[in-house]
């Protein structure tokens, strides 16, 4: 073998082994698009090899700013392999039209319409439904055309685009939608009780359901069969469609739906007709609410917890639909960054969930209820509330009760005044706690029981409450009790039923001062805490009257943490509040 022969070929292998120019994809968006879309472009480019760009625009670019604009973007696309510019309506394709001017039509410029213009180009037609697996197809396609191969070659083993359905079910491990509850039966029998999360399609759409994977995963963990429900905009005859089975659909009046839970995690602007399916149903709602302004450590930080502007769409319009129980599940910092499921929220909301369904399916006569009412006006012997007899009042519901099957005793007014004024005394000086428990006015909570509570709770919580309070002992509460100590808890025990003064945020009131005092600042009180934790004892507890403990107690504005004293006393027992 001549010399030059060998040379030439130690060339060409060295020239076959030098890497391949990386490819440039520049994304070319107005500030319409979602920054998840963007998020799931750019990390499946990156996968493949690209260098990803990215140019937004904002809607109401001034005229004066245009001509840089051009200029900038023009440069962006010489430079680039491949174009594709995400024009969604037609608001945005005459803005990117015009800044974009002649390259328009450059051949390695792809315009991505909306949904109702697919059956063009095929590469256009997977970005236009979105989508991981058709984002992958695209990039597949983008890089074989790159390559010179000729289309029917390079389309060669691409399946088609796959559209989105504008409303269905979805579930983590299920290969494909369903297009229904009966669909979803067949696939997966089962007796377990079953929770519905609905949720806007966008989220298929951008590729971004890791969250929410997590969350239904959270769900089946605690023994609930929980699914996803999609669609572009909630209405009553989308979800009947959905969720309940033809042989079980009725002209009117109540209606069996397929799940027990309904959890609301999208826009609700129908509320009227909402709430009418779910009063048919007698379905729980719970409001699951994003946080849109950062991640979840931005979240922890904002005293607000939900922003003012917000408030219209996710705490009005969810309560509107019939929706209770808000709570902050996931966060949606944008720039590109994934949304996240904040997981003491979101186990919060399945510990509801399931606790709701324990009371649907309990019996009445089997269910134990705790009510609390409020020591107003200030004194030893009032109970009431503003415009509210509430002596009168639970003259009505304890009779109602008892008419509904729950073991109880019905108490006239002044049986009720009569029994109830002791109770409220035991918060003022001087009360003989020990006997209250003696006379069988009081149950008794083990500190035992409070302190296992008490150190499963998070530090800084610990830390604040004992702060200013001490350690539990220390309570003027806890009293040696049989043999050990225990925190006094008075209340009236009528069968399943007890009654009981809402507790005091302080360890001791004095004659006259408000035993509520509007103090948001202050931590609650081990005595406050110990007597709500005996009360989650009980299926469900009855805020009866002025103020329940989710009002003026320290923590976020609105958005709510599980961990902010509004909400640390009730932990995941279910709260009615008729007042």
């Amino acid at each position: 073998m001549s010399w030059r022969r060998l040379f030439g070929g130690l060339l060409l292998a060295v020239l076959n082994c030098a890497p391949a120019q990386a490819k440039e994809l520049l994304w070319v968006t107005g500030d319409v698009t979602p920054a998840a879309r963007t998020a799931l472009v750019e990390r499946l480019a990156a996968a493949d090899g690209w260098i990803f760009q990215h140019r937004d625009h904002d809607l109401g670019l001034p005229a004066g700013e245009r001509p840089a604009a051009r200029r900038q973007l023009a440069r962006a696309v010489a430079a680039a392999d491949m174009v594709w510019v995400d024009a969604p309506h037609a608001t945005v394709e005459a803005l990117l039209a015009d800044l974009l001017g002649s390259a328009t039509k450059a051949r390695h410029v792809v315009w991505i319409g909306p949904e109702s213009a697919a059956g063009g180009d095929l590469l256009a037609d997977y970005l236009r439904y979105g989508g991981e697996a058709n984002t992958r197809q695209a990039l597949t396609l983008a890089a074989r055309r790159l390559a010179g191969q000729a289309e029917t070659v390079a389309r060669t083993g691409l399946p088609p685009p796959r559209a989105w359905p504008r409303q269905g079910l979805y579930h983590p491990d299920a290969p494909d939608f369903f297009a229904d509850v009966e669909a979803l039966q067949r696939w997966r029998p089962t007796d377990r009780p079953a929770v519905a999360l609905l949720v806007h399609r966008h989220h298929f759409i951008n590729g971004e359901t890791a969250w929410l994977d997590d969350w239904l995963r959270r769900f089946a963990a605690r023994g609930l069969f929980a699914y996803a429900v999609f669609g572009q905009q909630l209405d009553a005859r989308g979800l009947r469609e959905l969720l309940v089975a033809k042989g079980e659909r009725r002209a009117s009046g109540p209606e069996k739906a397929h799940p027990d839970v309904l959890v609301l995690h999208q826009l609700a602007s129908k509320g009227g007709e909402l709430q009418a399916l779910f009063a048919r149903w007698q379905v729980p709602v719970l409001s699951a609410l994003p946080y849109r302004h950062g991640d979840t450590a931005a979240w922890q930080a904002d005293p607000t917890g939900l922003r003012l502007a917000d408030t219209p769409f996710y705490l009005f319009q969810p309560e509107a639909a019939g929706a209770i129980d808000p709570l902050i599940v996931a966060t949606h910092p944008g720039e590109r960054r994934p949304a996240e499921l904040i997981p003491r929220q979101a186990e919060a909301v399945i510990a509801k969930a399931a606790r709701l369904i324990a009371l649907q399916r309990k019996a009445n006569a089997d269910k134990r209820l705790v009510a609390m009412v409020y020591n107003y006006p200030a004194g030893g012997s009032n109970f009431g509330a503003s415009f509210l007899n509430v002596p009168r009042s639970l003259e009505n519901v304890s009779a109602a009760l008892v008419h509904a099957g729950y073991r109880t005793q019905s108490l006239p007014e002044d049986g009720w005044v009569a029994n109830l004024q002791p109770l409220l005394r035991a918060y003022y000086s001087g009360a003989d706690l020990r006997a209250l428990l003696a006379d069988g006015y009081a149950a008794a909570l083990p500190l035992r029981d409070y302190k296992a509570w008490w150190n499963a709770q998070p530090a800084p919580v610990r830390q604040r409450i004992a702060a200013h309070w001490g350690e539990p002992e220390k309570s003027r509460y806890v009293v040696d009790w049989q043999g050990e100590p225990v925190f006094v808890i008075p209340r009236l025990q009528l069968g399943n039923v007890a009654v009981l003064p809402q507790p005091p945020r302080e360890e001791t009131l004095h004659r006259g001062q408000n035993p509520f005092s509007h103090k948001s600042g202050q931590p609650l009180s081990h005595h406050y805490l110990a007597v709500y934790l005996w009360a989650r004892q009980a299926d469900a507890l009855l805020h009866f009257g002025t103020h329940g403990t989710q009002e003026w107690a320290g923590g976020k504005a609105r958005g709510l943490d599980v961990q902010d004293d509004a909400l640390l006393p009730l932990g995941d027992v279910p709260v009615i509040y008729p007042y």
